[in-house]
C-alpha cells in the first residue's frame, strides 16, 4: 500500500494550504460575480457541472488540509483493529477497500465515503427540484460549508439523515415513508453523533416558522439547558455520541479559560450558520412555506437550539457546540437554494453571507 502524500498532519507544507485556499477562493468569487450579482436568478448547468467536478477533485481523493485526512489514512494502514471503537460499518469498508484496491485503498475509501455523501446531498436537492435548483444546493454547500463538509464519517451520516428527512417530507406512499425512516435511523450507524438528529425528528411537528410560536423556542432552550446539564455529569454518554476518547482528548486540551474565551474567528464562523438561518427565519415569518421546507426549517431550528444550549453550558468554543451546529449545513444549503430561487432572500443578503464565509475561510487560512 502506498501514500499519495508523504508528509503528515504536523508537517503540511504551507503551499498546500495556499493551493487549497486559492482553489476555493477563485470559484467562490466567480459564484458571487456570476450568480449572486448576475442579472438573472438561475444557475446554468455548465456552472453546476464545473462546481460539482471541482468539489469532487478537491475533496474526494486529494483533500488533505486538516487532521481528518491523516487520521483516516492511519486507520487504513493499521493492521490491528482489536481496539476499534468507531462505527462497525467503516471497519468493514476499510477491509473492502484493501481487497479491491491494494495500492491506494485510502483514496478508494474517501471516494466511497465522502463522494457518497456529496451524491446524497445532490439527491436531497433533486427531491426539492420543484421549488429549488438541486445544482445550486451543491454550489452553496461548496461556497458556504466545504471546509466543514470535508469531514468523512460525520458528513456521510448527515447526508444519509437529510436525504431520509427530505424523502419523508416528500413521501407519497407507505414505502417511501418506511424507507425514509430507515435512512433517518440508520444515519446513527454511520456516525453516532446523528443521535442528535434522530432525537430532534419530532421537531417536524413544532411550527417554529410561525412568529407567534417563538415562545416555544425559548421554553425549549430552557428545557435543553437542564437536560444537557444532566448529561454533562455523565460524560460517558456524551463521549459515546461525540467520538468517545477522541473528543475527550480534545476537550482536555482546552482548559476552562480557553474553553470560554471569545474569539473573533469563532464569532465569524458561527455567524456563517446563524446569519443565514436568521434570514430564512425572517422570510418564513412573512409567508406561507411549502411543507417540505417548513419541515427542514423546523429540524434546523432544533439543531441550532441544541447548539445554543451547549454554548450556554460549556462555552462558545466547546467542541459540542460546533459539532452539533455543523449538522445544520445541509438543510441550510437546501433552504438557501429555495430562498434564492424564490426571491425572498435578496442578492445583497446573499452577498453578505458569501462575504462572511470568505472572511471566515481567510482567517482560517491565515491561522494555518
Amino acid at each position: 500500500m502506498n501514500y499519495i502524500y508523504k508528509f503528515d498532519d504536523e508537517s503540511i507544507p504551507f503551499w498546500i494550504y495556499a493551493l487549497f485556499y486559492v482553489a476555493y477562493l477563485i470559484p467562490s468569487l466567480y459564484f458571487c460575480y456570476k450568480i449572486v450579482l448576475g442579472k438573472k436568478r438561475y444557475c446554468p448547468s455548465s456552472i453546476t457541472t464545473a462546481f460539482f467536478l471541482l468539489y469532487f477533485s478537491l475533496f474526494v481523493v486529494f483533500y488533505c488540509v486538516g487532521t481528518d485526512y491523516f487520521r483516516y489514512r492511519d486507520w487504513m494502514y493499521l493492521y490491528n483493529f482489536s481496539n476499534w471503537d468507531k462505527e462497525r460499518i467503516y471497519l468493514n469498508l476499510i477491509f473492502f477497500c484493501r481487497t479491491i484496491l491494494t495500492d491506494y485503498p485510502y483514496e478508494l475509501l474517501r471516494l466511497i465515503v465522502w463522494g457518497g455523501a456529496l451524491m446524497l446531498v445532490y439527491r436531497s436537492g433533486c427531491l426539492i427540484r420543484k421549488h429549488a435548483n438541486p445544482g445550486l444546493v451543491v454550489i452553496l454547500l461548496f461556497v458556504l460549508y466545504s471546509g466543514v463538509f470535508s469531514y468523512a464519517r460525520a458528513s456521510l451520516a448527515m447526508s444519509v439523515y437529510f436525504v431520509g428527512l427530505t424523502l419523508f417530507l416528500n413521501a407519497k406512499g407507505i414505502f417511501d415513508k418506511a424507507l425514509s425512516i430507515v435512512l433517518i435511523v440508520s444515519s446513527y450507524y454511520f456516525h453516532h453523533e446523528m443521535i442528535v438528529g434522530v432525537a430532534l425528528f419530532p421537531c417536524l411537528f413544532v411550527p417554529f416558522e410561525k412568529k407567534n410560536n417563538s415562545y416555544i423556542a425559548v421554553l425549549g432552550l430552557i428545557v435543553l439547558i437542564f437536560v444537557i446539564s444532566f448529561f454533562f455529569n455523565n460524560t460517558e454518554v456524551l463521549d459515546s455520541v461525540f467520538d468517545n476518547e477522541e473528543i475527550s482528548s480534545k476537550i482536555e486540551g482546552f482548559n476552562e479559560q480557553e474553553h470560554r474565551t471569545f474569539r473573533f474567528s469563532t464569532f465569524i464562523r458561527y455567524l456563517t450558520f446563524f446569519y443565514p438561518f436568521y434570514l430564512v427565519t425572517k422570510a418564513f415569518w412573512r409567508r406561507k412555506v411549502p411543507h417540505t421546507f417548513a419541515g427542514l426549517y423546523r429540524v434546523t431550528y432544533g439543531i441550532l437550539l441544541v447548539s445554543v444550549a451547549f454554548m450556554v453550558i460549556s462555552g462558545l468554543r466547546s467542541i459540542y457546540v460546533y459539532r452539533i451546529m455543523y449538522i445544520s449545513m445541509i438543510p441550510l444549503a437546501l433552504l438557501l437554494s429555495y430562498g434564492y430561487c424564490n426571491r425572498f432572500i435578496s442578492k445583497k443578503e446573499f452577498l453578505k453571507i458569501c462575504m462572511l464565509v470568505l472572511l471566515s475561510r481567510t482567517i482560517g487560512f491565515m491561522n494555518s
